[in-house]
């Protein structure tokens, strides 16, 4: 992925002609690191505040209908968090990455290895979730907010929300904004902010772990593109196959969920009983279903598992470009989150965790 995706090292220029301050280096991204966190911070409190008055402004008849839960993370994250965000941040300096070409190939590797790091992070996130709430009783699989909410939604908000909203408003915010701002400190340190700040900010283990991989791989398109709309179309890839395809096809199968089970009673009984109940043509046609939603699920199966084995052979080309000054990467790391600003957004998104899953706890033991 290297080829028409190489971007120069950024390094900072010293107007005296002398030997360049590395301490001064760390400080300035230090400093960079600390408006990034604080200016973010800002944003998600605005986002969280906004929601909370949209909620209590919402006529109760209204709580139960899609439109107005998506509605929920339309105005208050895209209308009004994202112009303050830009607001925010439009002050800072800024990097102009060179554009680079990526061509329809490598888009659709990156599209097959994003499927692979969406499936081990959603098994991970699946595992923690469940392990936080299995003490109280309580299945976080079950009891996913946004997943319930695509599954009985409208097709049209699903799609406008999620497939299309969601990818062109976060890569701005999470790539474009951010990047701009920190390139010059390294890939690394850009790379790092963007995924890990997008992952906290979903606010659940449920996407923490896929959305901070997904976050640094499209990171690093941007990095070696400067391409936003590169990134939107892979964001927009891995959104639609959910809205487009497998949550109407997840809500068929629910719909019938008492004929897929009376079907699994019967595959336990001997053959002539299962194959008389699947002569009826309602039967018939639930079926058919049950078997495309389960060709569909071992498709995204193996493409994943094919995204994880691409990932592995083309590692090397993932290769980031030596941090300006020869500053390790832990340093970097260290400087770019512990510090105020970003430990504020930091707490701010520990918020969201912990709301997520007393939201789910607390029903179960009151």
């Amino acid at each position: 992925m290297e080829e028409n995706m190489v971007m120069d090292t950024v390094v900072t220029e010293n107007p005296q002609g002398n030997e360049p301050d590395k301490a001064g280096w760390i400080k300035e991204m230090k400093k960079a690191a600390v408006k990034i966190g604080w200016k973010y911070f800002v944003f998600g409190l605005a986002v969280i505040i906004a929601q909370n008055v949209y909620a209590l402004l919402l006529p109760e008849k209204y709580y139960t209908e899609s439109w107005a839960n998506f509605l929920m993370i339309i105005i208050p994250t895209y209308c009004i968090g994202f112009p303050l965000l830009c607001l925010l941040v439009h002050k800072m300096p800024k990097v102009q990455i060179e554009k680079k070409k990526m061509g329809f190939w490598k888009i659709v590797l990156t599209i097959i290895i994003g499927s692979g790091i969406c499936g081990v992070g959603m098994v991970v996130g699946t595992v923690v979730s469940e392990l936080i709430t299995m003490p109280f009783g309580v299945s976080a699989a079950n009891n996913n907010t946004l997943s319930n909410l695509m599954i009985q939604s409208n097709a049209f908000w699903r799609i406008f929300t999620v497939g299309i909203c969601a990818p062109i408003f976060e890569e701005l915010i999470f790539r474009k904004l951010l990047i701009d701002r920190v390139i010059k400190y390294g890939e690394f340190a850009a790379i790092m902010m963007s995924g890990l700040m997008f992952g906290l900010f979903h606010g659940n283990f449920a996407q923490f772990f896929f959305a901070t991989g997904l976050g640094m791989l499209f990171a690093f398109v941007y990095a070696r593109t400067g391409r936003v709309w590169y990134t939107i179309i892979l964001h927009m890839a891995v959104n639609m196959t959910t809205s487009v395809v497998t949550t109407p096809l997840a809500m068929k199968v629910l719909e019938h969920q008492d004929i897929i089970e009376k079907i699994s009673e019967l595959s336990t009984r001997p053959s002539n009983e299962l194959m008389a109940y699947l002569e009826k043509p309602e039967v018939m046609e639930v079926f058919g279903i049950m078997m495309v939603y389960t060709c569909w699920m071992m498709f995204l199966g193996v493409c994943a598992l094919t995204g994880v084995i691409l990932f592995f052979v083309f590692l090397k080309k993932f290769k980031l470009n030596a941090t300006p000054m020869g500053v390790k990467n832990k340093t970097v790391f260290l400087k770019s989150f512990v510090n105020g600003g970003m430990i504020l957004f930091v707490l701010m998104s520990l918020f969201l965790f912990v709301n997520y899953y007393l939201n789910m706890i607390l029903p179960a033991i009151m």
